[in-house]
């Protein structure tokens, strides 16, 4: 189904969370209430001291009675090794990684379990870009890296609950879970308002699902205003690309918010490659100092939010299985412009084409280079991409 057709749900409950230590004290307290059912998709939980203290409480959680439920990329997670892994099972953890990077004698590298969903009780769901790991808690010492999540409550966490009883496909009888909506919210901060118009969009290319990517497009062909995109890995392919610019000859505003440094070296100098085209079509770029930025998340024209795994990419696009939360809601809105605007004014420099130009040749070699080699990347992660949903 396409996004635009894909209708909100209207009784929902939201609020935003940023990395940091604050997301994971909302996290541990949500598996610390869990009773019946707790769900976790990610792409990467890594044994650090905060991937050790998320297991530590979950296995406390599976020790009451809780069912536990797991899901990990297998490359993204490869860092948690098979004794770590039947450990948990013994511990009545119900776990599982993702697409085997070598299935029926095919190398996967395309494709990846990209979700960062966590769902508990069928009454409390977080979506976002967030992975389990130090860099995103900052208890290595180090700032967090920049990303977003949104905590709902209502009818998306059933949804959401019901897309992660599907994915991970037990054989088991799945009933639905009674809903808590009665109880006492695991922590405060979410919207006044329980009426807030939510949509899940997923995008699997292979399993012709587009929705976040058709989001995505729409967004920008309807914007009036502005646009203000913050890309963890923002490489946009030739379409995405054509569409911004005709946003930008009609007058809307397109802000820009990445790192100045990067996780991947190869996708930062790919990204560098692209200011030419965007600065000269009058998007505003705005690098992020103090640490890495990973978020994925649109704002349009202050009304409309997308958030979750999805970002503006080939890889998300066409390779990918990825999961966001579209809401359509003026005060949420103004929140995550807010906090935006604090990012922008207090950790960030703007990238000018005056500064831009003045790049040396090996430089934009440099550059170049890498966005070439992105380029036959990202169409070599979808040639290599197993259909295949096995998981280990």
């Amino acid at each position: 189904m396409a996004a635009s057709r894909k209708k909100y749900s209207l009784r929902n409950r939201v609020a935003l969370l940023r990395s940091g230590e604050r997301y994971f004290e909302v996290l541990l307290r949500m598996i610390a209430d869990a009773r019946q059912e707790f769900h976790l998709q990610t792409y990467i939980l890594e044994p650090d001291t905060t991937g050790r203290l998320v297991l530590e409480a979950l296995i406390a959680a599976a020790a009451r009675g809780v069912a536990v439920y797991i899901q990990l990329d297998a490359y993204g997670s490869g860092k948690l090794d098979d004794t770590l892994l039947s450990d948990l099972r013994s511990k009545g953890i119900r776990i599982r990684k993702y697409g085997r990077l070598i299935s029926r004698g095919k190398l996967h590298l395309g494709r990846r379990m990209h979700h960062k969903i966590t769902v508990m009780d069928n009454h409390t769901a977080l979506v976002g870009g967030i992975n389990i790991s130090d860099n995103y808690s900052g208890w290595n010492g180090k700032p967090p890296w920049l990303d977003y999540a949104v905590v709902v409550q209502g009818e998306t966490a059933r949804q959401l609950n019901r897309i992660c009883r599907k994915r991970w496909k037990d054989p088991d009888p799945q009933h639905e879970l009674p809903s808590r909506e009665s109880d006492r919210l695991p922590f405060e901060g979410l919207s006044a308002n329980d009426r807030v118009p939510v949509r899940i969009t997923q995008n699997d290319f292979l399993r012709r699902k587009q929705e976040t990517a058709a989001s995505y497009r729409q967004a920008i062909r309807q914007a009036r205003n502005s646009l203000v995109f913050v890309g963890g890995y923002f490489l946009p392919g030739g379409l995405a690309r054509r569409l911004l610019k005709k946003a930008a000859r009609r007058g809307v505003a397109i802000s820009l918010i990445v790192s100045a440094e990067s996780d991947v070296g190869v996708v930062r100098n790919s990204r560098r490659y692209l200011y030419g085209w965007l600065l000269r079509n009058g998007i505003r770029i705005f690098e992020y100092h103090p640490s890495n930025v990973h978020g994925k998340l649109l704002l349009k024209d202050n009304s409309f939010v997308s958030i979750g795994s999805y970002d503006l990419n080939n890889l998300s696009t066409y390779s990918n299985i990825e999961l966001n939360l579209d809401i359509r809601d003026l005060e949420f809105s103004e929140i995550v412009r807010s906090e935006l605007e604090a990012v922008v004014a207090g950790s960030c420099h703007e990238v000018t084409r005056t500064q831009h130009g003045q790049e040396g040749i090996f430089r934009k070699f440099v550059d170049w280079a890498s966005y070439q080699l992105v380029k036959t990347l990202f169409i070599l992660s979808v040639w290599l991409a197993n259909r295949d949903d096995r998981d280990i």
